[in-house]
C-alpha cells in the first residue's frame, strides 16, 4: 500500500492532503491552517508515518524474527 500526499498554499496558510486506501477505494484527507510550510511538512511526515506503521507496532524492544 502506498501513501501519498502533498502541501499547497491556500491564502495566507498552508494545507496538507494525503490519500489512504479503504475498503471502498481511495480516500483523500485534508488539513489546513498551518502558518508555515515547515509546520505543514512536519504534520504530513508524522501522519504518513503513523499510517504506514500502526501505533504500537515494533515497540516491544525485542528483535523481530526467530
Amino acid at each position: 500500500m502506498s501513501q501519498r500526499g502533498g502541501i499547497y498554499r491556500r491564502g495566507n496558510t498552508w494545507t496538507v492532503f494525503w490519500r489512504t486506501d479503504t475498503a471502498e477505494g481511495r480516500k483523500q484527507h485534508t488539513k489546513g491552517g498551518f502558518r508555515t510550510k515547515k509546520e505543514a511538512q512536519q504534520f504530513l511526515t508524522d501522519t504518513l508515518a503513523a499510517i504506514t506503521i500502526p501505533a504500537g507496532a515494533g515497540t516491544s524492544g525485542r528483535p523481530c524474527g526467530p
